[in-house]
């Protein structure tokens, strides 16, 4: 017998549509090192093993820095950057807001750091039996964390389910919703 489909119901008085204000944003990929090989990763063939000097982090963002409001930090995956505190936190003088964009798996990385104008966003492919499961997460409570589902096909049946698990025993507020690129997925 084969599973009822379940609909997602929008309820207002508990999810609103965000519309940020506009800033300039500069993506930063600040290291090539990666704990995980997601065949989904949209930049798993510039992975390797170098790591952006804080000096020419600080120097490009400084040289953009007139015109900028946010930096998204990414990679491989940012938190293993060496100095990824001090990367924050120059971008918190600075007065920038900054984005991690983490698979969540090193968290604990993530800490002594200012939490204003700090969002980290954290990407799973389902709750459990996958790369960058749900379920794999160690607790984070003191980080603003979102969360990015990424979708296909093998994974879109459990959607619900994740979701009701992210807002009750993750806090999750802001659920997005991504589809995973190439024909393979779907």
């Amino acid at each position: 017998m084969k599973p009822q489909a379940q609909k997602l119901q929008y309820d207002p008085n508990k999810w609103i549509e965000i519309h940020p204000p506009l800033m300039n944003t500069l993506q930063m990929f600040i290291t090539e090192r990666c704990n995980l090989r997601c065949q989904e990763c949209f930049n798993r063939h510039n992975l390797g093993s170098d790591d952006m000097p804080l000096s020419t982090y600080e120097a490009t963002v400084r040289r953009f820095n007139g015109d900028l409001g946010k930096i998204l930090l990414s990679g491989g995956e940012p938190t293993l950057h060496p100095e990824i505190q001090e990367i924050i936190r120059l971008n918190h003088r600075l007065g920038l807001r900054t984005t991690v964009y983490t698979n969540g798996a090193r968290l604990d990385r993530l800490v002594d750091i200012p939490l204003d104008g700090l969002s980290v966003r954290v990407s799973i492919f389902g709750i459990e039996d996958c790369v960058k499961a749900l379920r794999d997460l160690e607790p984070y409570g003191h980080l603003p964390v979102m969360f990015t589902y990424m979708l296909k096909k093998d994974n879109v049946a459990e959607l619900l389910e994740a979701a009701q698990i992210l807002e009750r025993e993750y806090r999750c507020e802001t659920l997005l919703i991504s589809t995973c690129l190439g024909e393979q997925y779907w």
